[in-house]
């Protein structure tokens, strides 16, 4: 909604299929949310771009390209979120709720970390990139299907950055 207020008091033609594809890759605050708007201005304004659904995957790609966040550093931060503690993440359980911590951060790490699916599933001691795979599928699902995951997937994204900014600092 706050991106759809920021497109039409720029005159931004983003169709709701658009915004919710911003959404989702970009869980930040307002603020953060009218710069992304600026920005698509700006291109829109000089550089004469269509907005269609390829310019926005190149765009997002560049505004998540220096996003690099180590699986450890998920693992950390996830294990908070879910209740959980970091072992149980990476051990072998199959307990519902460790499991569904561990797909998420399987997940995460492929999207933030920069790191093959194969190297994170070394970085969980299993034997092949399979497991990550799966992993990404069925918490792809998950958000297309389930408000509940998508909650946690923005306040984990949101979590992930703050952390990553007190480790800068």
């Amino acid at each position: 909604q706050l991106l759809q207020a920021f497109a039409q008091s720029r005159s931004l033609p983003l169709t709701e299929d658009s915004l919710a594809t911003l959404a989702t890759a970009l869980p930040v605050s307002p603020c953060e949310l009218k710069s992304v708007v600026n920005q698509l201005e700006h291109h829109v304004r000089t550089r004469k771009v269509t907005l269609d659904k390829g310019f926005l995957k190149r765009f997002l790609k560049e505004e998540t390209a220096g996003v690099k966040v180590s699986p450890k550093q998920i693992v950390n931060v996830a294990a908070a979120h879910f209740g959980v503690s970091p072992a149980q993440i990476l051990s072998t359980s199959r307990r519902q709720s460790v499991v569904e911590a561990r797909r998420c951060v399987m997940a995460l790490s492929a999207e933030l970390s920069g790191l093959s699916h194969t190297a994170i599933a070394k970085f969980f001691g299993r034997n092949n990139h399979s497991c990550v795979s799966q992993a990404c599928k069925e918490i792809k699902h998950r958000l297309t299907e389930e408000v509940a995951w998508r909650q946690h997937w923005s306040a984990l994204h949101r979590l992930l950055r703050i952390s990553d900014q007190r480790a800068t600092d």
